[in-house]
């Protein structure tokens, strides 16, 4: 599976907030439609492409990630009861007239409040992380002058991410892949070719989200279900380190997002 990768959208709030007591104050989708997904076979997540900006769609898509998506966090910066990421919705709107589709989020969580009746709020933990540093060989990539409006992940036995990208971007694909805040202390700027390659983890299997109070991220093992025929590859940390690059176990304060109530059937529409 390949995809472009969004940035990981990391808050670090002061103080925990409140949040999610009835309807969000903002902009509204003019019509939506909520309804659960009918079973399907192969088809994964997704968001549906359009010619009119003003349409919005998303098919077989969990309210985990819909929540990912109106609050712009990732997966580990969400505490939730099981059923969220289980659950399959198909979501249809439209844009009221003159609205922009960077509002889209807000309108998403209005949506969220209205039909799912979800209630959440915010607190700040200290969670186990990393940091992308430069390794004690030196930095080995070269900047490029055109940077690429996107890269590619493969996903199968092995992990490739390809493409022209910054170090921020990569640090927040890492993020994505290993379930863990992964922040670019680099300070290198500039967009690089990037061709990685490893072998994943059963973290970047099943895509872990964070849990209050667990310890710093192990080194990553070999795949329990990996079959024996599979091509092997280096670790990410392995990898990274041919390129001059190394990830730090730290910790840092982190926003996460804790779920207080959600309806599992949303509001007819």
């Amino acid at each position: 599976m390949s995809g472009r990768w969004p940035g990981a959208g990391l808050l670090a709030c002061a103080a925990c907030a409140a949040f999610g007591q009835g309807t969000p104050a903002g902009p509204t989708f003019e019509v939506a439609s909520v309804k659960p997904a009918a079973p399907v076979t192969g088809l994964g997540p997704r968001r549906i492409s359009s010619s009119d900006p003003a349409q919005v769609a998303y098919r077989n898509v969990g309210l985990r990630f819909l929540i990912m998506t109106a609050y712009q966090v990732q997966a580990y910066q969400i505490v939730e009861p099981e059923w969220l990421a289980s659950e399959r919705y198909d979501v249809a709107a439209k844009l009221p007239e003159n609205a922009s589709t960077a509002q889209v989020p807000l309108m998403l969580q209005a949506l969220l409040a209205e039909r799912f009746k979800l209630v959440l709020h915010h607190e700040q933990k200290i969670t186990p992380g990393y940091a992308l540093a430069a390794a004690k060989g030196g930095f080995k990539l070269k900047p490029v002058a055109q940077p690429g409006d996107e890269f590619n992940v493969s996903r199968g036995a092995l992990i490739e991410l390809k493409g022209r990208v910054t170090l921020g971007e990569l640090a927040n694909a890492l993020a994505i892949l290993l379930g863990s805040p992964v922040e670019d202390i680099t300070r290198t700027e500039g967009t690089f070719d990037m061709d990685l390659e490893w072998s994943p983890d059963d973290r970047e299997a099943v895509g872990s989200r964070f849990t209050a109070g667990g310890e710093t991220p192990p080194a990553p093992a070999a795949r329990p279900d990996a079959p024996p025929d599979a091509p092997s590859g280096p670790s990410i940390f392995a990898a990274l380190e041919g390129l001059g690059l190394k990830l730090e176990s730290r910790r840092a304060p982190l926003d996460i997002l804790v779920i207080d109530h959600a309806e599992k059937a949303p509001v007819e529409n």
